[in-house]
């Protein structure tokens, strides 16, 4: 799982305004927001330039997979259950299913959530639940790149 670049001090404090971090127990830490964050009236050049290049970073961390990766990682997660025995073509469409669901996040995510899952769960991974980890699991790189991209819009 790739890990948030690092920020200067100015520009981290700027994002993280108006959040604080919880952290529970056998639980991943995660940030809850106090007040809608909004960016300040203005930024320096630095912050400006530090905001652009960490924008950089991030945005290949968010690209989509691939729809051909996401149903072949689909189907070899499902292959770790019972399979019923389906008219042709039946199993492509189900990866389409898939494909759809997950097709806005990126393959690291999806990956990563087939195997807590797997290593967690004893029933078959449904739909709702992979896409709810995808979800959890790119949230604070997500929120980083919306914050990241306001503040370069607005200023």
């Amino acid at each position: 799982m790739p890990s948030l670049p690092a920020l200067p001090a100015s520009l981290s404090a700027i994002l993280t305004a108006e959040t604080e971090w919880r952290f529970p127990p056998g639980g991943d830490p995660y940030e809850v927001q106090r007040r809608p964050w909004s960016p300040p009236a203005s930024v320096t050049a630095e912050q400006l330039n530090a905001a652009r290049a960490a924008l950089c970073e991030i945005e290949p961390m968010l690209r989509p997979a691939r729809r051909q990766d996401v149903s072949a990682r689909v189907m070899t997660a499902l292959a770790h259950f019972y399979v019923a025995a389906m008219p042709e073509g039946i199993h492509q469409q189900i990866a389409a299913d898939w494909a759809d669901a997950l097709g806005e996040f990126p393959m690291w995510a999806i990956a990563e959530a087939f195997r807590k899952h797997l290593r967690t769960e004893d029933r078959k991974p449904t739909i709702a639940a992979i896409r709810s980890r995808c979800q959890d699991l790119t949230a604070n790189m997500r929120r980083r790149r919306d914050r990241l991209q306001r503040l370069s819009e607005a200023a």
